[in-house]
């Protein structure tokens, strides 16, 4: 299976934080004998994030995102994704309790800006994020995968664990997408996450 890691952030490309999301998952992709053929860094420009998107969904079966799933009006990658699949963005009410449930165990008010993060591409499916409130997404790309994560280096670290699926068979991540990637192009069931709680655990 060919993969390719992108990672979206105009911080990156000056040199202000180091890319360790990029590094972590190559390595993990690499172990479990995934071929990383190509690596992208794009700033906060969607029209550079949809050509990059573009580009790998002509060349890589399984496509991993970080960053730019934040609130802020420079977190375009959601939107940016849509694009490049010719998916139209939709509100998921299901994502917005989530972030609202999140502030109201803080006794915090949430605001207007940070329910942006419900806006995803029609026919994903959310990774909860028990630790923030931008949830990881899988989206469908014509028989192959974009798998979205948080540029947070602490959320994407917690989420590269073994999920539990819904028959209850613990699996590692990268076995984990193989298998939502094979199920873009077959009849098979796709392996959907039963419970938040298996993306929160520590990684081996």
């Amino acid at each position: 299976m060919r993969a390719e890691i992108i990672s979206v952030g105009t911080e990156l490309l000056l040199g202000q934080i180091t890319d360790t999301n990029a590094t972590y998952l190559a390595r993990l992709l690499a172990a479990h004998g995934v071929d990383v053929l190509f690596k992208q860094t794009v700033g906060d420009n969607a029209e550079r994030v949809r050509g990059a998107v573009q580009l790998a969904l002509g060349r890589a079966d399984l496509v991993v995102m970080t960053g730019g799933l934040g609130p802020t009006e420079d977190d375009l990658t959601a939107e940016a994704v849509a694009d490049a699949i010719g998916l139209p963005m939709i509100y998921d009410q299901a994502v917005a309790d989530g972030i609202a449930a999140f502030f109201a165990r803080r006794r915090r008010a949430a605001s207007e800006s940070i329910f942006r993060q419900a806006r995803i591409p029609a026919g994903s499916q959310v990774i909860p994020n028990r630790r923030g409130t931008a949830p990881g997404l899988i989206v469908p790309a014509n028989g192959r995968t974009v798998f979205l994560f948080p540029g947070v280096p602490l959320a994407v670290m917690r989420r590269c664990t073994s999920p539990t699926l819904a028959s209850g068979a613990t699996v590692g991540l990268v076995s984990w997408m193989r298998s939502w990637t094979r199920s873009s192009t077959t009849d098979s069931p796709r392996p959907a996450i039963r419970s938040t709680r298996d993306w929160i655990t520590s990684v081996p």
